[in-house]
């Protein structure tokens, strides 16, 4: 019965030791020096741009590996409640792995807020000369929150792209009006003068979109055409 015992507790023993080890190794391969690390420090840079080639399922194999090691944690702080592992690493790199997921999925919507190719930004690349998309709006650009991001080189553009897309859509709502005010119906309104012209043609000239900028350039003829007309 001893032997028995004895044997059982060596298989308990060893059973222990084995989970142990291999939590630990994995927990090893989050170091900055490990396999994992190094992988999760290529996603991106120390101003917090992400990598050019990162995409989802980059980001989403290594929060699988880093699920399932929380998983075999949790499972090995309840058999064994009184043995302590050293997890400060694993928590501080789900976080980080955390926070560049959600980096990637606020870079590709505002990617998509703007025409393409070549991206608005790709890595620590930022175009400038960027054009909104077609189907593009105030709401569609609030509705992409940074808030939840540390202030660095990354959220900055990021915050820039955004300004720079708000000021287009506004822009282009403020020539429409102003066109519009200049017309009664489809007529347009008498005595505008060619000053006031001038001065919305130049409004017009600073919009990016083209499909906007032809729409209003054409009503813009019909009001040069009738201040002709007057004179």
């Amino acid at each position: 019965m001893g032997v028995l015992l004895g044997g059982l507790g060596a298989y308990i023993e060893n059973k222990y030791k084995n989970e142990r080890n291999e939590i630990e190794q994995k927990l090893l391969s989050l170091e900055i020096s490990g396999s994992i690390g190094k992988v999760i420090d290529s996603f991106s840079d120390d101003l917090g741009f992400l990598s050019k080639s990162l995409n989802y399922q980059r980001v989403s194999s290594i929060n699988q590996i880093l699920l399932k090691l929380n998983e075999q944690i949790h499972s090995f702080k309840k058999k064994y409640p009184r043995e302590k592992l050293k997890t400060d690493q694993f928590e501080a790199i789900s976080k980080q792995c955390n926070i560049i997921q959600q980096k990637l999925i606020v870079q590709n919507s505002v990617n998509e807020i703007f025409q393409s190719p070549p991206p608005a930004i790709n890595g620590s690349t930022v175009r400038k000369d960027i054009v909104i998309e077609y189907n593009v709006d105030i709401k569609t650009i609030d509705s992409i929150n940074i808030d939840i991001f540390e202030e660095d080189n990354w959220k900055r553009v990021i915050k820039g792209l955004l300004r720079e897309a708000k000021y287009q859509i506004k822009l282009i709502n403020h020539a429409e009006e102003v066109i519009n005010d200049c017309y009664s119906g489809d007529k347009v309104k008498p005595n505008i003068s060619k000053k006031k012209y001038e001065e919305i043609n130049k409004l017009v000239n600073k919009i990016k979109r083209l499909s906007d900028k032809v729409v209003l350039k054409e009503k813009l003829k019909e009001i040069e055409r009738n201040i002709e007309l007057s004179n």
